[in-house]
């Protein structure tokens, strides 16, 4: 008798522990989603490659961007001002 007693007073802290722990567990999820985002609009936006640095060298820089960014698009110029 003292079993069952026991059994019905702790099952629903069980359950509402379970309620309290998915919405934790899905607050953090959406807060770890949103820092994502504001991490990857804190990525840079621009790379510099320069004339000096090998196809090798320029083409990993090309996929570590693409890694980053979805859409890009690549502008190449002659000279050394800054691309706003």
């Amino acid at each position: 008798m003292k079993e069952l007693l026991l059994l019905l007073v702790i099952s629903p802290l069980f359950i509402l522990g379970y309620y309290v722990w998915t919405k934790v567990d899905r607050l953090v999820w959406q807060n770890n989603k949103a820092a994502k985002k504001e991490l990857e609009l804190k990525a840079p936006t621009a790379v510099r490659l320069t004339g000096g640095m090998s196809i090798v060298e320029i083409n990993r820089e090309i996929e570590k961007f693409r890694k980053e960014h979805e859409n890009f698009v690549i502008i190449l110029t002659n000279d050394d001002k800054e691309i706003k």
